[in-house]
């Protein structure tokens, strides 16, 4: 039976909440792309290069950060409907190595910051391990399917307390189809199951699906994407339709730095009415990626 919760463990949920928010949409390393990594496995496997580095830094406009805090009825008012800065630094390493034929290992490892201008009490730290496997089914326009299983930790601003962390298991496909110059079109299926989470009010089940264009002219790339997400708590009663669209835009000032700018709309609709909300956001930062 699914169960209510209080002030503390809501705290641990709020905590859930802004990786949910400010994560959507945003690429987060080449383990989970956004279809422009591991798309080019089937053009150039005789030189794959397995090992990538990368990191970058940015900052985001929020016009609610109110959205960030609704995981709990007993938190609804602890916000009102704040804009707020958002600072966000990360970096991280990945080794996707060829096994056989088109079967590729897949494993990553991530570090990022996340820090508030005005409500800095809201700052976080967010570690995240995966380790699966991608195939491309070359017969079917390489479609690419992969499994992995995936850990999430998040502390505190000051890295002296535990938040939450989740074990998860996650599966999808994703096929980039190529139908001009330039310019393509993606897709992707995914489901993940929460296995075990602390504290076990954060255990989440989330089903997604993920489309866009994308057109390019080097230097210059533009992408536009729709994000569905349905999540399903597992010890209360509590399930979100989440709606995220965004427009990028980025320039490769060399073939390992890119600057970028981004707007989204995100909408989160919750059979609980507190847990409603609509965010817009808009951003600007650098990365910076090598594989070799």
């Amino acid at each position: 039976m699914k169960r209510t919760f209080g002030m503390i463990e809501g705290l641990a949920v709020l905590a859930l909440a802004q990786v949910l928010t400010l994560s959507a949409g945003e690429y987060t390393g080449p383990s989970d792309s956004q279809f422009g990594e591991i798309e080019e496995v089937t053009y150039r496997k005789s030189n794959w290069e397995p090992w990538r580095v990368w990191g970058g830094a940015d900052v985001h406009y929020y016009d609610n950060i109110r959205s960030i805090n609704l995981l709990s009825p007993t938190l609804a008012g602890v916000l009102n409907d704040e804009d707020d800065f958002v600072y966000h630094f990360g970096l991280g390493v990945g080794y996707t190595p060829l096994i056989t034929n088109n079967l590729f290992l897949d494993t990553s490892l991530s570090q990022e910051f996340y820090r508030f201008d005005k409500l800095n009490q809201l700052d976080f730290d967010y570690t995240n391990a995966d380790l699966g496997f991608i195939y491309v089914i070359q017969s079917l326009r390489d479609l690419e399917v992969f499994a992995r299983y995936r850990y999430e930790h998040l502390e505190s601003g000051t890295f002296e307390s535990k938040l939450y962390g989740m074990h998860s298991f996650e599966t999808g496909a994703q096929q980039v189809y190529r139908f001009a110059p330039g310019q393509s079109v993606f897709g992707q299926l995914k489901a993940r199951w929460a296995l075990d989470a602390s504290p076990d009010i954060t255990g989440y089940d989330e089903y997604s699906m993920n489309v866009g264009y994308k057109w390019e002219s080097e230097p210059f790339e533009v992408t536009f994407s729709y994000r569905l997400g349905y999540s399903d708590f597992d010890e209360i009663d509590r399930a979100d339709w989440n709606h995220v669209v965004m427009l990028r835009g980025e320039y490769h000032l060399r073939d390992w730095v890119t600057f970028g700018a981004d707007a989204s709309f995100t909408s989160n609709a919750s059979d609980l009415k507190a847990f409603d909300y609509d965010t817009f956001g808009i951003g600007a930062g650098v990365s910076l990626q090598m594989s070799f």
